[in-house]
């Protein structure tokens, strides 16, 4: 984006149509004490005008280059999808237990107890839903994956959230950017 003008001091010969002294930017008259304060030259010339009777302390504005504009990064591949070990199973009453699994809004696996499979799902935020037929919890089963372990308590729904999170990656960062130095810029004055 362009860099506006910043103004250091502004102080000229004040007039409500600034015909004795004024500074031009973009068609515009600046005069008294309001600079062109963040104002970005449209074709990068600034004009100044005095008539040279009246004397105020004068004017500095500073214009910074526009810094170049830096390639875009290029988009990362998305995440692999991870794949995990699914149990459940473990207590009283199988007949009663089902769940379904959704990672990233997408249905990932659903079933009953027992169960033993192997899923897959995208990195991020997975919802586990459990459901008792008869309403009285799981009664000691439980359904393991992904590194976690849950269970329904009481009732005959319930939910828990949970990140699936990719491996960190196993090649080496690169090197964080040396600072870079100022942008050149001019600064005008009178």
């Amino acid at each position: 984006p362009p860099v506006g003008l910043d103004v250091i001091a502004f102080d000229v010969e004040e007039h409500s149509n600034c015909i004795w002294d004024y500074l031009t930017v973009n068609g515009v008259k600046y005069c008294g004490t309001s600079g062109p304060a963040g104002v970005v030259p449209s074709d990068g010339t600034m004009t100044w005008v005095s008539d040279g009777s009246v004397t105020e302390s004068g004017w500095k504005v500073c214009w910074v280059a526009q810094p170049p504009s830096s390639p875009s990064p290029p988009i990362a591949p998305s995440a692999p999808p991870i794949e995990f070990q699914v149990t459940v199973g473990g207590g009283g009453w199988e007949g009663e237990v089902s769940w379904t699994l959704t990672c990233s809004g997408a249905l990932i696996g659903s079933g009953g107890a027992p169960y033993s499979g192997t899923l897959s799902a995208p990195p991020g935020e997975c919802t586990l839903d459990m459901y008792d037929s008869y309403g009285d919890g799981w009664n000691g089963d439980q359904w393991e994956g992904a590194g976690n372990t849950f269970t329904l308590d009481s009732g005959s729904s319930g939910s828990a959230t949970f990140t699936l999170a990719p491996l960190p990656p196993s090649s080496p960062q690169p090197p964080s950017q040396p600072p870079q130095p100022p942008l050149p810029g001019y600064c005008f004055a009178t």
